[in-house]
């Protein structure tokens, strides 16, 4: 069923009556007319194309089509990788927060340690 439009501004499924007023039943396509394999609204029922798989694929986009699925795999070991990177990073980063909070503790503990060493010296004198 070819639903080319004819004038500008017509609708393909609806035809005037000669008073200006449009049935319902006027307005409707012959259903049997209508391919099974298009869904309402789709590209292939307004201009009655069907895009099944029975056609050839256009050899270009084939390719294109294999080159973005390597694409895509690629950036997806990528991103396993690199979240393999971050969760080694977060670990070091805990480690070093651990071990820097350790170290201000010592540092608070020998700085008391000289305090009073010093309180002990200037008791002496």
């Amino acid at each position: 069923m070819n639903m080319s439009i004819k004038q500008a501004g017509a609708s393909p499924f609806v035809s005037p009556k000669k008073n200006g007023r449009r049935s319902l039943n006027e307005s409707l396509p012959n259903l049997s007319d209508i391919s099974l394999d298009i869904s309402y609204g789709s590209i292939e029922a307004i201009n009655d194309v069907s895009l099944s798989s029975s056609k050839h694929p256009n050899p270009e986009l084939v390719d294109e089509n294999a080159a973005l699925h390597r694409q895509i795999k690629q950036l997806v070991e990528e991103k396993a990788h690199l979240v393999k990177v971050c969760a080694t990073a977060e670990d070091s980063n805990a480690v070093l927060q651990n071990h820097a909070s350790q170290m201000e503790d010592k540092l608070k503990k020998m700085a008391y340690a000289r305090d009073v060493a010093v309180q002990q010296i200037v008791s002496l004198s």
